[in-house]
C-alpha cells in the first residue's frame, strides 16, 4: 500500500538522518528519539487555524542555512588574518632562535 505524499516524505528524511534499517535490539533509543521529533508532525490538522507556517513543518524542516560571512578575505579590514598571526609566530620563533643561541654562547664561554 503507497503511503500519502506527506507520510512518504516523513520517511524518506527519517531514513535520511537514521538509515533505512533500525536495529532495536541494538539501539533502542533510537526509537525514542524519532517518535520525539516526528511524533506530532502526523497528528491531524485541528482546522480552522490563523494561517502561517504549522509548528510541525517548521520542527520538520530544521534550523535555515547559516547567512555567508559579512567580510570576504580579499577587502581590508581591521579583522587579524591567519597570514599576519603567522607572520608574527615566525618572528617571535626567530627571536627565540636568537636568545637561544646567545645562551649557548655564554655557557661555552663560562665552561673554558
Amino acid at each position: 500500500m503507497a503511503l500519502p505524499k506527506r507520510q512518504s516524505a516523513l520517511v524518506n528524511e527519517i531514513a535520511k538522518k537514521y538509515g533505512s534499517v533500525i536495529d532495536l535490539k541494538k539501539s533502542p533509543a533510537v526509537l525514542v528519539e524519532i517518535l520525539r521529533n516526528y511524533g506530532r508532525v502526523l497528528d491531524p490538522d485541528p482546522g480552522g487555524g490563523t494561517g502561517g507556517v504549522s509548528p510541525t513543518s517548521i520542527a520538520v524542516a530544521g534550523p535555515p542555512p547559516a547567512p555567508p560571512p559579512t567580510v570576504k578575505p580579499d577587502e581590508a579590514s581591521s579583522d587579524v588574518m591567519l597570514s599576519d598571526v603567522m607572520r608574527a609566530v615566525l618572528n617571535v620563533q626567530r627571536d627565540i632562535n636568537s636568545i637561544n643561541k646567545t645562551l649557548a654562547q655564554k655557557n661555552v664561554k663560562g665552561t673554558r
